[in-house]
């Protein structure tokens, strides 16, 4: 099966230092080896970019489902783009060897499930600071359509950043499942039998089902705070049948039973998401998250500041199943309560997205990133927000200038209206000035005289007496001036 990389193999794909894979990626040194292939350290021979090289080995690039299951791998993880998942650069195929490579971003530090046999030990507050950012993460793959089908603390890395924080990473998506995938049938994947770590597998994950969904993720998240809080496993048998058989037909004992100090309300938490039916579980990564934000450890403290609970808690209309409560998580030092921090890589470069947040990061608080700000009002895939802002930028400087162009045309036709109005009257002025205009010459003649004019009739108003009519033109002059002047009535 895909996912089985642990499974034993003698044949190892080896390539010795300074060996280029793809034309630009130089092998530095193996990192390690399983059924499925190696991964190597290399650098990218055009930017200098240190590189996490995982290849396939060439018999299994041959096989249908060795190649379908690497292709997955690197298709969800790259689909998702969250800063608490792995980042995956690139993928290829080597023209020398034939061999499949999947070009990831280099990880530095160890996994969960060796933090938690180290030293110091993980304080419960610490523990729910490292999954509380991979649920995140999680709530933003159940949304693209990708279900991880193998949460382990194995398969979540504290990666150490370039300035001493700690960033958790969920990684492996080798046997992940991607709903409603086009050109491709969902339950192919399971043909091949029950895939993921028995310990953490779902009811329905043991019986093969091929309608698994989200919940399954659920169920392993559950089995792995069950584990970090109490030091133990909820179902627990000396081979893997007596395992399998005792998820189908036992409830998970009470973690309460073998750790009495997991405060109530977490217990309650963690023994909803382990429920052996599917439909008493939580309905969603989503509600998951939000009720183990609202635990109370009994010491007062929040696992989330007030002030930071909308970068997990953002609603959507988008799905009906599950809610979009993805932020950029990140956590301060485990004694506190999560505040988001900046953190850029130590070589940044093309590949790189928005700031990831850390754990134990010196820094301020992290401001909401460019993939973050549209979270706060809508719900829509990450990888479509940048192109969107760029439609939505375009579209509003076309409309401006639309507009402006309109508002011009406007202008200049009330212009052009006004001029000829203006024009209009000064020809109407000039003509009447000329009908006026004695004529010159032989055919001249005299107006009649002013005396002839009835000037009553023309001046008659209510409020003033009509004034006498002049009987020679000097006198009707200067009466018409003393009329003119006379005050009104």
């Amino acid at each position: 099966m895909c996912g089985d990389v642990e499974s034993a193999s003698t044949e190892a794909l080896t390539l010795p230092p300074g060996s280029v894979v793809g034309g630009k990626y130089q092998v530095l040194h193996q990192v390690g080896a399983g059924g499925m292939g190696a991964v190597y350290e290399a650098r990218n021979s055009w930017t200098g970019r240190r590189v996490a090289l995982k290849l396939l080995h060439a018999h299994r690039a041959k096989s249908e489902e060795g190649g379908r299951c690497f292709l997955r791998e690197a298709k969800a993880a790259s689909k998702i783009a969250h800063p608490n998942i792995i980042d995956v650069l690139d993928m290829g195929q080597d023209a020398d060897t034939g061999a499949l490579f999947i070009v990831q971003e280099l990880l530095e530090g160890e996994d969960l499930g060796h933090r938690m046999a180290g030293e110091p030990r993980l304080t419960l507050r610490e523990a729910l600071q490292y999954v509380i950012p991979v649920m995140s993460a999680l709530v933003a793959a159940h949304y693209m359509g990708v279900v991880h089908r193998d949460i382990k603390p194995e398969n979540v890395f504290l990666s150490r950043s370039g300035r001493g924080g700690v960033v958790p990473k969920l990684i492996d998506f080798g046997i992940s499942k991607i709903l409603d995938e086009p050109g491709s049938d969902p339950s192919k994947s399971l043909t091949s039998g029950a895939v993921g770590t028995p310990e953490y597998m779902s009811p329905e994950q043991v019986r093969c089902r091929s309608d698994i969904d989200g919940r399954a993720d659920v169920w392993s998240v559950g089995v792995m705070l069950y584990e970090l809080a109490s030091t133990r496993l909820p179902f627990e048998a000396p081979n893997q049948h007596l395992l399998v058989l005792a998820i189908l037909t036992t409830p998970a004992r009470r973690i309460e039973s073998i750790a009495p100090w997991v405060p109530p309300g977490l217990a309650r938490v963690i023994h909803r998401a382990l429920e052996t039916e599917v439909g008493d579980r939580y309905p969603s990564m989503a509600e998951f998250l939000r009720e183990l934000i609202d635990c109370d450890l009994g010491d007062g403290v929040p696992l989330v500041r007030a002030e930071d609970r909308h970068l997990y808690m953002t609603d959507s209309r988008a799905r009906q199943s599950v809610d979009p409560l993805l932020a950029s998580p990140a956590a301060e030092a485990p004694a506190e309560a999560l505040v988001p921090t900046a953190d850029a890589p130590a070589e940044p470069t093309v590949h790189d997205r928005a700031r990831t947040p850390t754990i134990g990061s010196p820094r301020g608080r992290q401001t909401l990133t460019e993939w973050q700000k549209p979270l706060a009002s809508s719900w829509l895939p990450v990888i479509v927000r940048p192109q969107l802002a760029g439609i939505a930028s375009a579209c509003v400087v076309v409309l401006a200038l639309a507009i402006a162009i309109v508002s011009g045309s406007l202008l200049a036709g009330r212009a052009t209206v006004r001029a000829g109005l203006q024009r209009h009257e000064v020809r109407a002025t000039a003509a009447a000035h000329r009908a006026r205009m004695p004529l010159r010459g032989p055919e001249a003649t005299v107006p009649p005289p002013i005396a002839a004019f009835d000037a009553g009739a023309v001046c008659a108003s209510p409020r003033r007496p009509s004034p006498p009519v002049p009987a020679t033109l000097p006198q009707a002059g200067d009466t018409l001036c003393a009329w003119d002047h006379s005050p009104a009535q």
